[in-house]
Formats: structure tokens, C-alpha cells, sequence
């Protein structure tokens, strides 16, 4: 019996020293792996390096050469150097003609590349803490919760292009918004911040926190126009609308916007004149005219777009321009005006005019193809989608079918992979976007397309999940 005992321990003894060992042979430090390196076809091995991805842990190969990959368990290799590929095309001046799906692949990803762009250059325009400004010699009675009350319902707005910055007034549940013409001309779409009352300055804006709105009205006589969220999980907070009948000269008024890029700032004033059919006119644009409230409170660049308010919080006003020779001659269109341009806008009146692109339609994207293990298979398509000589999106058919499985990005020639772009669903359309938005190596941001257009309408903060 004891000789038994003896047997049976020293069997669980070497059982373990096998488990031990066989742990041992399969570490990362010892591992091997069966992947070949896209660059130059060297076999990879794992360098022993971990990263928690896609909610699993992934471990960083190279090969002899020194390039890098980081290996997912669905997605394979990612970490790469969409450009560094350059010398494998099957044949010299080979292109892929485009498809419908290549040519909407291409406008997608474009898209994301000036949403990161975008958002990148407005969080270092500044960084300015929340302040309170306007005309010191009086104060609107409740000044406090009449902003707590209201600036749910403004929202920030900066063109894809980065070249506008303004304010919007949400009006309805529906996600319609209204805001100057100005702060959206030439722009289809513009990108939607929420207010949150933990941010106070730029810097801070996260991807908890933004949408993207659809321009669907546009009255440049009145310096009107009119957007619709295309997709948010955010609770809307639509402003009441006075009417013009409740407005008088010398009552108090007060905004809430963005000037200067000073976000969500509050301003007051009062009702210095009520102007009818008043005729104005900014450097480069075309005639305007409308009635409009003159006041004290300032409107500058920023601020324009936004909501100016009477002392019960209501909608009396869209701010709009002001004298550059003085901060006390500011307007903004009456709401009576925001009103009729609103009621035609759903009757289809103020369709947008159409924008161009500035390539023309005999100029459609080509995609270079590449065999990237030299199989004789093209399982990767790059094109350069911004015309600045580098690949910065690549279609990857990782398992050789013939279809594209992912699209990877570099949206600011770091030769480093920062935007992901794959069918989540299986049915076929390309709707969930992964993006590194600062750089640094980490998904930040998860973009959703709901809408099925190939372009992301709801961000979220990437939760590794």
C-alpha cells in the first residue's frame, strides 16, 4: 500500500514537471509563430510583449528585419506600415479599377481621416477654462439656473474641414438644429459636441460626447440653416421658441455659446432696438436681410449660430454678427424669423445646394494591388485617398477569398496603423470604425454607421470590448 502511495506521488510529481515544462515551451519568449512578416516574408516570432485587444490578449511578433505587428485573435496582424509596402505590386503601374464598394470605401475613410484631423486641430485651438462674461453693470435675476437650464440645448459645431467653428440651437427631439448659414456653408455635414458640465474647455471634448448632423436647409437671404443629427444615443434637450411679440426694447438677454473658442461661455445684455428688414453683409458674402434683435450681449467667432435667450430662458434670437468697430452693436435674427424658415424647411423648401468635391467624376479612386506573401493571390488593395503621396487606407483580404475582411488607415503618415474599419455583423457592409485619435498607439474612439451611408454617425470611448 505504501509502495502504491509512492508511485502515485512521484506520478503526480512528474506529471507536474511535464505541465511545467510544456508551459515553458509554450511561453511567448519561446513561441514561434506561423505568420509571415508582410514586408519582406520572414517568419515572425513573438517577442513575448503583450496588449490587451479586442478584449483578448495579443502578443507582439517581428520578424529578423525588426518590423513589428501586433496579432489579434480575429483580425490578424494590424500594426503595419501601409506604406512601407511599396515594392511587391504584381506588376509595375498595375491598378485596380474601382467598384462601387472600393469607391465607398475610399469616401469612408476619408471621412474618418478629417474627423481625427478636425478633432485633433480644435483641441489645441485653446484651452480656455469656462468663464462668465458680458455687461458688467447688471445681471440677469437667476442668471445661474437659467444656464443650467438652457446650455443642454446648444451645441458645438465644427465643420469636417476644420475651417468653421460655431454654435447651434437643438429645436426638437427629432435631432433637428438650428444655426447661421455662414457656420455651414460648403460643408454637407458638420460635427455635433454636447454639453457636459465636467468639460470646460476644449482639450477636454471626448468621444463620449459628439455626433455628426446632416445640413438639410440652408436660406442664405436670412443667414439660416438647418441640421439633423444622423444618429445619437444622447438624451436632446430642445430649446423653447418665444415669439416675436415678446420681445421690447431694454429687456434683458443673455447667450450661450462658444466665442472665441471659449465653450459653452454664458453672455447678458439687453434689447437695444428691434430692427425690421434689416440689410447687412459680411467680407466675401452675399446680401442679407431679415429682422433682427440689436444688443448688447457680444457675438463673436464662435458664437455665431447660437441661441440668444430672454429672462424665462426662451428662444428669442439666433446670434449672428456684430460690429467689428464696437462690442455693443451685436445682432442676432429674430425668432419670428427662425420660425418661418423652420415651417418651410419641413415643407421642403431650402434644400441645400449640392457640394462638390473638388475631384471630378471621370476621377475615380484606384486602388493598387499587392501580393503580400508573393502566393500569387492580391490579398491587399492601397490607394492614397488625400492625394499627398501616401498610401493612408488599405483594403486587407486577409484569408485570400477575394473579399475584403478589414480596412486599415494612417491618418497622419506615422507609418502606424490608427484607424480600423470592418463588417461587425457579417452582412457585408463596412459599419464599425476603430480609431486612435491622439496617436498613441491605443483605440480611444469606436465610430457606428446606422444609417448604412459608410460613414460613422454616433461616436463612442473605446472600452476595449
Amino acid at each position: 500500500m505504501k509502495k502504491n502511495k509512492s508511485c502515485s506521488r512521484h506520478y503526480q510529481v512528474f506529471a507536474l514537471s511535464l505541465i511545467i515544462v510544456f508551459m515553458l515551451l509554450i511561453s511567448p519568449q519561446f513561441l514561434y509563430a506561423q505568420y509571415k512578416c508582410q514586408y519582406d516574408n520572414f517568419t515572425l516570432f513573438n517577442t513575448g510583449s503583450t496588449k490587451v485587444e479586442w478584449g483578448k490578449l495579443a502578443y507582439l511578433y517581428k520578424c529578423s528585419a525588426g518590423h513589428s505587428y501586433w496579432i489579434t485573435a480575429r483580425y490578424g496582424s494590424y500594426g503595419m506600415d501601409i506604406s512601407d509596402l511599396k515594392t511587391k505590386l504584381p506588376s509595375a503601374g498595375v491598378s485596380k479599377e474601382a467598384s462601387q464598394t472600393d469607391q465607398n470605401i475610399a469616401t469612408s475613410g476619408k471621412f474618418v481621416m478629417d474627423f481625427v484631423t478636425t478633432t485633433n486641430q480644435i483641441k489645441k485651438t485653446k484651452s480656455f477654462d469656462f468663464i462668465l462674461k458680458g455687461i458688467t453693470t447688471r445681471q440677469i435675476p437667476g442668471g445661474n439656473q437659467l444656464y443650467k437650464k438652457c446650455a443642454p440645448g446648444v451645441v458645438l459645431l465644427v465643420s469636417l474641414d476644420a475651417t468653421s467653428l460655431g454654435s447651434g440651437a437643438i429645436i426638437n427631439k427629432t435631432g433637428e438644429i438650428i444655426t447661421n448659414w455662414h457656420v455651414v456653408s460648403g460643408q454637407e455635414q458638420m460635427l455635433v459636441w454636447f454639453h457636459n458640465p465636467n468639460i470646460t474647455n476644449l482639450q477636454e471634448l471626448d468621444p463620449d460626447n459628439y455626433a455628426v448632423a446632416d445640413v438639410i436647409a440652408t436660406d442664405p437671404s436670412r443667414d439660416l440653416a438647418m441640421l439633423k443629427l444622423t444618429g445619437t444615443k444622447h438624451k436632446l434637450t430642445p430649446l423653447k421658441l418665444g415669439h416675436d411679440r415678446q420681445l421690447s426694447i431694454s429687456q434683458d438677454v443673455f447667450s450661450i455659446g462658444h466665442p472665441e473658442a471659449y465653450i459653452w461661455s454664458f453672455t447678458y445684455g439687453v434689447v437695444s432696438q428691434l430692427r425690421n428688414n434689416f440689410e447687412w453683409s459680411y467680407e466675401g458674402s452675399p446680401d442679407f436681410k431679415a429682422d433682427v434683435i440689436q444688443t448688447q450681449t457680444p457675438t463673436n467667432p464662435g458664437n455665431s449660430g447660437g441661441p440668444l435667450f430672454d429672462k424665462k430662458g426662451r428662444l428669442v434670437g439666433i446670434n449672428s454678427f456684430g460690429s467689428p468697430d464696437s462690442e455693443g452693436l451685436n445682432f442676432a435674427v429674430r425668432v419670428g424669423e427662425v420660425r418661418k424658415f423652420a415651417s418651410e424647411a419641413h415643407q421642403g423648401e431650402h434644400k441645400p445646394q449640392m457640394v462638390y468635391s473638388s475631384q471630378g467624376s471621370g476621377d475615380d479612386p484606384e486602388w493598387d494591388p499587392l501580393d503580400s506573401d508573393n502566393n500569387g493571390v492580391i490579398d491587399i488593395l492601397r490607394i492614397d485617398v488625400n492625394g499627398d503621396g501616401h498610401y493612408d487606407l488599405m483594403q486587407v483580404d486577409e484569408n485570400e477569398d477575394g473579399e475584403t475582411d478589414y480596412i486599415l488607415g494612417d491618418t497622419n503618415n506615422d507609418k502606424e496603423t490608427d484607424m480600423m474599419i470592418y463588417d461587425s455583423d457579417g452582412n457585408g457592409t463596412f459599419e464599425y470604425f476603430l480609431i486612435d485619435t491622439d496617436y498613441d498607439g491605443e483605440w480611444d474612439t469606436e465610430g457606428i454607421d446606422t444609417d448604412g451611408d459608410w460613414e460613422p454617425d454616433a461616436f463612442f470611448a473605446y472600452t476595449g470590448g
